[in-house]
């Protein structure tokens, strides 16, 4: 088997390690943080496993008791393709089922917003928490109208990639009463323009410089 393997390309071999066919154990042992990304020279090399959602929960909140900050609310993206579908990843039933339970051990449902841009989780997670705040995360240039009736509700929460905002569409969002944010806001001058239409929160890779812009910095 390992003979065969030899002969896959390495982007071949990569796909041919599913993270659902393995056991926790196994995926702990793989480095996600040492490798550079030459997109984000300024990245800071840290030595860390894939952690599970339970540690980020755990950690995070540990961290703010320990700090005497209020506990945080998490943005859980969930990360789904129908084309992946079964061998690398579960079914939108069992993925949301999976997901809804440990949101449940920790009762985070009120401190969290729930974001995809695969409907059919959103659309699960609506059949058991009608109430609870999830966000359509949009990347292509069908309207508002087409991205709503694909999902079927309006949700409380419309998050497209900024660069398909104008002014026109922040209007249309905010008739719907809908929430806006916008991802994935980097440059300052990007930044700037989402204040100025009053975006209700931004998602970057760089939350300093977001922080810097609303400070006035």
């Amino acid at each position: 088997a390992v003979e065969f393997a030899n002969y896959f390309s390495p982007l071949a071999q990569e796909f041919a390690m599913r993270l659902q066919g393995m056991t926790y154990a196994q995926i702990a042992q793989f480095d996600c943080g040492m490798r550079a990304n030459v997109a984000f020279p300024s990245q800071q090399a840290v030595a860390t496993h894939k952690p599970l959602l339970a540690e980020v929960i755990e950690q995070t909140d540990r961290f703010t008791a320990q700090q005497h900050l209020p506990p945080i609310r998490f943005n859980i993206e969930i990360k789904s393709e129908q084309a992946y579908e079964p061998q690398y990843q579960p079914t939108p039933k069992e993925f949301t089922a999976l997901l809804l339970a440990e949101l449940h051990a920790y009762r985070l449902f009120d401190r969290c917003i729930l974001q995809s841009f695969d409907v059919r989780i959103l659309q699960e997670i609506r059949k058991y928490l009608p109430h609870q705040q999830v966000a359509l995360l949009v990347e292509d240039k069908h309207s508002v109208a087409h991205q709503l009736a694909q999902l079927g509700f309006v949700p409380s929460i419309y998050a497209p990639d900024f660069i398909l905002l104008n002014e026109q569409e922040v209007a249309t969002i905010r008739a719907l009463n809908m929430k806006l944010i916008p991802w994935t806001v980097n440059e300052f001058a990007d930044i700037q323009q989402m204040i100025h239409w009053g975006v209700d929160g931004i998602i970057s890779d760089y939350p300093d410089r977001v922080c810097r812009m609303l400070n006035n910095e």
